[in-house]
């Protein structure tokens, strides 16, 4: 027997909230899951201007390529999506300030990059903390000190910056230069080497020992050859240092002194103009209007939650040197597991513009 409804009892509504807002609320999460995922795939270029004070005006416009934390990452089939950004775009050289084959020490994702970039514009190339460590001391097959990934890079048109090297612009010169040169006490350090060469001229005869003799003389052609390009060196030279962390101002302080009621570099003539760095990836997960989530530390940041994206991409000033800290275009161990992927942050290379007027 069927059972009656009481006439009195009114009908159970159907709570189609309990089912509309949970499926909204997954649409929203697969459609931001899609979105992220579409946006880290496909690296952008960016554009911006360093001013640089003193520019010489045979500079005035001068484009530099800035690429930094590559972490071998592949973007499109045979990395065509980032050659494409790096081809046709009028700039005299390229930066790449370190991790660009990370902890894997994979190093065809960068020679498809290098094989885009014009044969006539000089590719200069750091290392990064995440990176195989460029200088060994073990035995390798070939006799050079030097890691397999650095050596790869060079002979696909790479300059391996370890010394300053000059690059002529008509009739004017711009130093590029590692930034742990300017830091370095050069005098100190040749020193150091030459007591480390007598310890490993001590060493019994063998292969470790000759590793560790090819390392030490490499050191050494790198003081030889800075001290040769520093001879070469004037003021009025434009010097560019590349930096695969950001330097901060306790850092800067030490590459400067006041001479003669001028600043000038403590170990090269001149004034820095200019600092290239990465490293921070922009922060990897960003938040709309927030920006950045979280940091690690760094001479700019003492790591924490929201940081200033003044301290941790774009431009900057650092006792007063410009610097330019990359997007990058992978991601960094350095970052906690909830913030160690790209989020609303899409891999950027920069294409900046030298001038000397400020804007």
């Amino acid at each position: 027997m069927a059972r009656r409804r009481n006439l009195f009892t009114p009908p159970k509504r159907r709570r189609w909230g309990c089912i509309v807002l949970p499926a909204l609320l997954l649409l929203l999460v697969l459609s931001g899951i899609f979105l992220n995922y579409t946006m880290t795939r496909y690296p952008v270029r960016r554009a911006d201007k360093a001013t640089v004070l003193g520019l010489p005006r045979g500079l005035e416009g001068m484009r530099v390529l800035h690429l930094s934390d590559l972490h071998a990452n592949v973007y499109g089939e045979n990395q065509q999506r980032l050659m494409d950004l790096v081809r046709h775009d009028n700039y005299r050289a390229v930066c790449m300030t370190g991790d660009m084959v990370g902890k894997s020490g994979n190093v065809q994702p960068l020679l498809q990059v290098l094989s885009a970039i014009p044969s006539d514009v000089p590719v200069f190339l750091i290392a990064g903390d995440e990176d195989p460590p460029p200088v060994l001391e073990t035995p390798q097959q070939e006799a050079s000190p030097l890691n397999a990934w650095v050596r790869t890079a060079q002979q696909a048109g790479a300059i391996y910056l370890d010394s300053p090297y000059k690059m002529e612009v008509g009739k004017d010169i711009i130093w590029f230069c590692p930034a742990n040169l300017l830091t370095a006490d050069l005098t100190a350090a040749q020193f150091a080497m030459q007591e480390r060469l007598k310890e490993v001229q001590a060493m019994p005869e063998g292969a470790d020992r000759d590793a560790r003799l090819l390392a030490v003389q490499y050191r050494l052609d790198v003081l030889e050859r800075t001290t040769l390009a520093k001879r070469e060196m004037l003021p009025q030279h434009t010097y560019i240092a590349l930096s695969h962390t950001p330097l901060g101002e306790e850092a800067v302080s030490l590459i400067h002194r006041s001479q003669d009621g001028k600043v000038v570099m403590n170990n090269f003539p001149g004034t820095l103009s200019l600092i290239l760095s990465g490293h921070l990836n922009n922060g990897q997960v960003r938040l709309p209007l927030l920006g950045a989530l979280y940091a690690p530390p760094s001479e700019k940041w003492p790591g924490g939650f929201l940081p200033p994206d003044r301290d941790i991409t774009g431009l900057s000033s650092a006792r007063g040197v410009v610097q330019y800290i990359s997007p990058g275009l992978g991601t960094s161990r350095l970052y906690p597991w909830w913030a160690s992927f790209r989020f609303l942050n899409p891999p950027a290379i920069t294409v900046l513009t030298l001038t000397a007027d400020i804007f």
